[in-house]
């Protein structure tokens, strides 16, 4: 009876709490700053991707199974998901990377690579991932992010795309067995990886990196932004015009060449008008 108390007593403490945040929009404040946080983290990327796997793994697929088989899941403090001072006890959060880099961490390889912060949210590469093992998949973003980390390039974090589905329909033989078929499916997972506000140098050996060390079954490809300076479109104009006039040495040239084939035109032409206008030659009788 008094653990009921107490549980209604804490109910109606929550409702009121609640209702004076809602009054003084905190609770709005506060909602924005979590969805905001969990995006960045890839916690709902994530767990989207697992809802949907599930839901089509399952056959009925109810929505309370669903719900029961997620909810032990939807842990905001999962190990995949923390930050790197989280990680290690001892080091307050927030650290900069020469201090986390210069701490000794045992299987640091491990844990979740450094995130850099960003400078000023330029992009600059945009590598997609796709794999028939998922498995594999995550074993190579967790080496890209540690490559990355260790050129201090910021990336974002692991962004779960939706994983492509393939069915085909073969008969198993012919004749008798023509209306005997089998299914086969193929399941194409795909993962996404965003750097900013790094040099062109610098991505590019990151890049060569992953190429030279690439995990068989993995497929990447890459879309890069390349930096320009601005006024780059004159000058590129310019250039072309200038190669497009003619000075005037080969303008002289063009004229005398010209005056040349004209000549040559008037006098083939003299000379065919004077061959039509002779007589024609009589033969001799012998």
């Amino acid at each position: 009876m008094p653990a009921r108390k107490d549980s209604g007593r804490n109910d109606a403490l929550y409702a009121q709490l609640q209702r004076r945040m809602v009054e003084s929009g905190e609770w709005d404040r506060m909602s924005v700053a979590l969805t905001r946080q969990l995006n960045e983290s890839g916690w709902l990327d994530n767990f989207k991707h697992r809802s949907k796997e599930m839901a089509r793994n399952m056959d009925p697929a109810p929505f309370e199974t669903l719900i029961a088989e997620l909810q032990p899941q939807a842990d905001v403090t999962d190990g995949a998901r923390r930050s790197p001072a989280v990680i290690v006890p001892g080091l307050p959060p927030n650290i900069p990377e020469h201090v986390y880099a210069s701490t000794v961490i045992h299987g640091r390889g491990s844990t979740p690579a450094y995130q850099h912060p960003r400078t000023h949210n330029i992009p600059v590469a945009l590598i997609h991932f796709r794999s028939y093992f998922p498995s594999l998949l995550d074993d190579f973003l967790h080496f890209t992010s540690h490559a990355a980390a260790s050129l201090a390039i910021p990336v974002s974090r692991t962004v779960y795309l939706p994983t492509q589905r393939s069915l085909w329909t073969v008969p198993r033989g012919p004749f008798a067995h023509k209306k005997s078929q089998e299914n086969f499916e193929r399941k194409v997972h795909k993962r996404a990886i965003k750097a900013w506000d790094a040099d062109q140098e610098v991505v590019e050996r990151w890049l060569r990196y992953l190429e030279e060390h690439a995990m068989a079954g993995v497929g990447m490809r890459v879309v890069r932004w390349h930096r320009a300076p601005v006024g780059i479109g004159r000058k590129t104009l310019e250039s072309v015009v200038g190669e497009m006039r003619l000075d005037a040495t080969r303008a002289e040239k063009v004229k005398a060449l010209g005056k040349q084939i004209v000549q040559q035109e008037l006098a083939a032409a003299s000379e065919q008008g004077s061959l039509l206008d002779s007589p024609p030659s009589q033969a001799k009788s012998v």
